[in-house]
């Protein structure tokens, strides 16, 4: 079956996927998708492959953060299934483009964004970018109520900008009396060393000492974290780093690699039936911790890479929405994009741009509350194909049109 895959590779990379199998020391499948954790060609680097059978692929190997390209490790996790009586068909068709693609819908409370998008995609990563102060994340927190009045349960939003507030609940309490807030509580402390030059960051958490209060609905969970490491590890995914010379590389930590159930992020979600997680943003602690330019891109493009793995493995096991809040770009471009390369847009399939507007005349001439939201990626609309006007009120967002 993989013969028919030969063409969409080189043959030294279809050979070499033969010697990457043996390395594979651990591969998790959760409804199609599986994720294999590959001990690299040279210690202690470990690659997260991952592929479902619609057809998407990604891993944190440099060859692919390159080329977004299909590579040898990919290939040997299907020859890994195939050695173990795992049918490949679907992924071998997903990968020729026949995956059966099925998309599950959340309508919002804006009509102008279901008629771009459809509605919140479940089991996919949707997007939110933009420039400061457009309202971004009182838009991410009416997502989330709208999640938790259409399907029920809790939403949780991870803060690392400190910039949910509380007071925004007013925005809403008029639509839903009954919202709350609850914190999270994780002790982690980042101890930082100096070994022979080189600056290593690591962590010192255990995964039980998470503390949060079990509510059954109405209830918006957040968890306040600006730095990467304890995101990471928040997820059941350690990923820790060494600065040498201005140059960053990553260092995994297989001893505190954990199931994404059981990571926790997801006993959270099981055990206060989270239906929408918002990041807030995760431009801001991946920015913090990469501020070395591009001689850092590879170890910045793989932190990304492994995390929104994990949030795709959230998506994928408990059928979620995940909305990444993003910035962006601030010149340099006939358009904004947003902050996060390849392996965001690799990721995210539903983005949408938001932006200021002035109207001259009518209602709302002069108002500075007006936005635009307008398609940035979509996968079946061209980017920046249609719009759609909103206005923040004292309501949240409502539509113009």
């Amino acid at each position: 079956m993989l013969d028919k895959l030969q063409h969409l590779v080189s043959p030294r990379v279809f050979k070499r996927s033969e010697e990457v199998v043996p390395r594979i020391f651990k591969l998790e499948i959760i409804n199609g998708r599986v994720t294999a954790y590959i001990r690299g060609s040279r210690e202690p680097e470990i690659h997260t492959a991952s592929i479902d059978q619609n057809g998407n692929y990604f891993c944190s190997c440099q060859g692919f953060l390159s080329h977004c390209k299909i590579c040898s490790h990919l290939f040997a996790i299907l020859r890994k299934l195939d050695e173990d009586g795992v049918d490949i068909t679907p992924y071998v068709k997903g990968l020729l483009g026949f995956g059966d693609e099925k998309m599950e819908v959340v309508k919002t409370s804006l009509e102008g964004y279901n008629r771009l998008f459809g509605g919140l995609h479940k089991g996919r990563i949707n997007a939110i970018y933009g420039k400061p102060e457009m309202g971004k994340s009182i838009l991410d927190m009416q997502f989330a109520i709208d999640t938790m009045e259409a399907e029920g349960g809790n939403s949780l939003l991870i803060d690392t900008e400190g910039g949910i507030e509380v007071g925004w609940l007013k925005y809403f309490l008029k639509r839903n009396p009954n919202l709350s807030i609850e914190r999270i509580v994780w002790p982690v402390e980042e101890i930082v060393k100096e070994r022979g030059g080189a600056i290593e960051k690591r962590l010192l958490f255990n995964y039980g000492d998470v503390e949060y209060k079990k509510t059954k609905k109405n209830t918006i969970y957040i968890w306040e974290c600006r730095t990467l490491l304890p995101i990471l590890a928040f997820h059941g995914r350690p990923l820790y780093f060494k600065e040498s010379g201005g140059v960053i590389e990553p260092i995994d930590e297989v001893s505190h690699l954990t199931s994404i159930s059981d990571s926790p992020i997801g006993k959270l979600v099981k055990d206060c039936e989270i239906k929408y997680i918002g990041y807030d943003s995760i431009s801001l602690p991946v920015e913090s911790e990469f501020t070395g330019g591009q001689s850092n891109w590879r170890t910045r493009a793989k932190a990304e890479f492994v995390l929104l793995n994990r949030t795709q493995q959230l998506l994928d096991k408990f059928n979620l929405i995940a909305m990444l809040v993003i910035h962006a770009t601030q010149g340099g471009f006939s358009k904004p994009i947003p902050v996060g390369g390849k392996a965001l847009l690799h990721n995210a399939k539903f983005v949408v741009y938001i932006s200021s507007i002035t109207k001259r005349s009518g209602k709302w001439a002069g108002s500075k509350s007006l936005r635009k939201l307008e398609i940035y990626r979509h996968q079946f609309k061209e980017a920046w194909s249609e719009s759609a006007e909103v206005a923040i009120t004292d309501n949240g967002f409502i539509d113009l049109n």
